[in-house]
């Protein structure tokens, strides 16, 4: 089960304070490094989206990054205007020190006026707590079907 959250991003949406030898790169993830980068970079290119990748870098180790994409055919539930969240990735000796939030929130800032949705699964405590306190709130349950489409099973 996946818990699917929601949050609009106000035009006054200010980016957090920077933080000292810290520096936020967007990048667009090479188009024949993966499968997936393949298929989402393809995707956004026909329908004018894009397809960013976020990256958290201390001096010269990257310590957290997530994914930004216009809305993709197995998120049927976002709107045409949406975007998704997601995934984000934190190495386990990084975790616990606020890199994620940090760079969540400096994404989320990046395209004001915009709703932004993400998934998370239910029992990642860590994930949850991260995007609740970036203001994001539950609005649906859903499940991953056998051919990769997100399905909203519970609205709440």
């Amino acid at each position: 089960m996946r818990l699917y959250y929601k949050r609009h991003i106000d035009a006054n949406e200010k980016k957090p304070e920077e933080r000292e030898g810290m520096e936020v790169r967007r990048i667009t993830p090479p188009l024949f490094s993966s499968l997936r980068n393949f298929l989402w970079g393809t995707y956004t290119c026909l329908t004018g989206g894009f397809h960013y990748e976020y990256q958290l870098w201390r001096g010269d180790k990257m310590v957290s990054k997530d994914e930004l994409v216009t809305r993709i055919p197995n998120f049927r539930f976002i709107p045409k205007d949406g975007l998704h969240l997601g995934p984000g990735l934190t190495p386990k000796e990084e975790r616990g020190k606020g890199y994620h939030r940090y760079l969540q929130a400096h994404v989320l800032a990046s395209h004001p006026g915009r709703d932004i949705y993400t998934g998370v699964v239910d029992n990642n405590v860590a994930s949850i707590r991260c995007v609740e306190k970036n203001g994001f709130e539950v609005f649906a349950k859903g499940i991953k079907n056998k051919w990769g489409f997100y399905i909203i099973t519970e609205k709440i």
